[in-house]
């Protein structure tokens, strides 16, 4: 899979052609935009306090599911 970067408005139209109504296409590409700038990124423990549970990363994520034994 290829990251291909594409302005909001051109990912809002691309959603829109696939069937979605329009302000929820312009709504999260615009909601895509503001993650891909770190408006989501927050290095505060909130989650770890909230859930009562450690966080692990995507990547620690990952490699665990790839290491585990397969469930017969």
């Amino acid at each position: 899979m290829r990251f291909r970067d594409v302005l909001e408005t051109a990912h809002a139209r691309a959603l829109a052609e696939t069937g979605l109504p329009q302000p929820i296409a312009q709504l999260l590409a615009d909601a895509d935009q503001g993650i891909r700038r770190g408006g989501r990124y927050t290095d505060s423990g909130d989650l770890t306090r909230l859930s009562g549970r450690q966080t692990t990363s995507l990547a620690a994520t990952i490699t665990t599911a790839l290491t585990a034994p397969a469930a017969a």
